[in-house]
């Protein structure tokens, strides 16, 4: 039995509905639970909590996958368990903490964590492409579920026969050719309808796209980066300020060492981390604006990408420890501009 997997050439939307779904999930029961005094769903000695929810959301969405064919299903799946996992993984601070305490702080960490990850695996398979017969193959034979439900469009069956092209160019013998070949003529034969017109958000997203190539191109992404230091400076600076102005913190850094005790010192070791990572964010930010004053532009957006990725995965952990999900606004920034500079890099490097 061959046990090597090929992956779904929607992989990564898949995970970035999953992703969405979750975060809002999270936030919007947050809130509520804010808004509300964090009121409990009790019946007797019965306490329903949201983490059975959303662990009944996620088995119902896994169902809806294994029992369902077609591309609806999958991403209807998607939703059901992005909202699922979302409500599951908001009440980790119950397991984690040794009072079962849900607004545990350190819980934000490992919830924050969680999300990174899923948005680097989304970036990783956004950027692979269809390398061999087998998994263009597959993709061929998904589309054709289209045809099955009856929702073949014009745009469509011209994108299925170039990749049935494409195919037919890759493998030069064997079975995967012949099925390609037969299927280019069944696929020839097919009946379409009409394209559908794209929604609003398609809109958008045109629009947004076609902005982001016109600043490019008009070198705006000097005043971007511009942007984006001077909000990270006034950041960094409010952030000592509060720090400075906190005379817990203060007394707790004078009496560091009269009581060591690692968990007992938990906010000011997150404290220490976070400062250091802010600083190393700092400097790559630095360099990145010395070699993109130099016109060396390449390697000056290589490094501000840098001191990003930095923030994002290391510095912003301990931020939303302090902060919680306050801190969701400065995250979105960090990461859209980060998107913004890797296409920067990309149509500079040529």
């Amino acid at each position: 039995m061959n046990l090597r997997m090929t992956k779904r050439e929607d992989a990564s939307e898949l995970i970035l509905t999953v992703l969405i779904w979750s975060v809002a999930s999270l936030l919007v029961m947050r809130l509520w639970l804010t808004v509300t005094g964090n009121p409990k769903v009790a019946i007797g000695d019965w306490h329903i909590a949201h983490v059975t929810e959303g662990g009944m959301l996620m088995l119902t969405g896994m169902m809806i996958n294994l029992i369902f064919h077609g591309n609806k299903s999958r991403k209807m799946s998607a939703v059901v368990f992005g909202v699922g996992f979302g409500l599951f993984i908001d009440e980790i601070g119950k397991f984690v903490s040794s009072d079962n305490d849900y607004w545990f702080r350190p819980a934000i960490i490992l919830i924050y964590v969680t999300f990174i990850v899923l948005f680097m695996i989304y970036r990783k398979l956004n950027k692979s492409n269809l390398k061999d017969s087998k998994t263009l193959l597959y993709c061929v034979l998904t589309k054709l579920e289209e045809v099955a439900e009856g929702d073949l469009e014009t745009e469509e069956k011209k994108q299925l026969l170039k990749k049935i092209d494409t195919l037919i160019k890759m493998d030069g013998k064997g079975n995967s050719l012949t099925l390609a070949l037969e299927l280019r003529k069944v696929v020839e034969k097919m009946e379409t309808k009409k394209d559908r017109e794209k929604g609003k958000l398609y809109w958008w997203w045109d629009k947004t796209k076609i902005f982001s190539y016109k600043v490019f191109k008009r070198k705006l992404v000097k005043y971007l980066l511009a942007g984006y230091s001077v909000y990270f400076a006034i950041d960094k600076f409010i952030e000592g300020v509060e720090f400075l102005n906190s005379p817990e913190k203060i007394k707790g850094i004078v009496n560091f060492y009269s009581n060591y005790d690692f968990f007992g010192k938990t906010d000011l070791y997150m404290a220490g981390f976070k400062m250091i990572f802010d600083t190393i964010s700092g400097g790559l930010f630095l360099l990145g604006w010395y070699y993109f004053l130099k016109k060396k532009r390449v390697r000056g957006v290589t490094y501000f990408r840098w001191g990003l990725l930095v923030n994002i995965l290391l510095a912003s952990v301990f931020k939303f420890y302090f902060e919680q999900f306050s801190g969701v606004f400065g995250l979105a920034l960090a990461m859209g501009v980060f998107t913004l500079l890797g296409e920067y890099r990309k149509e500079i490097a040529g």
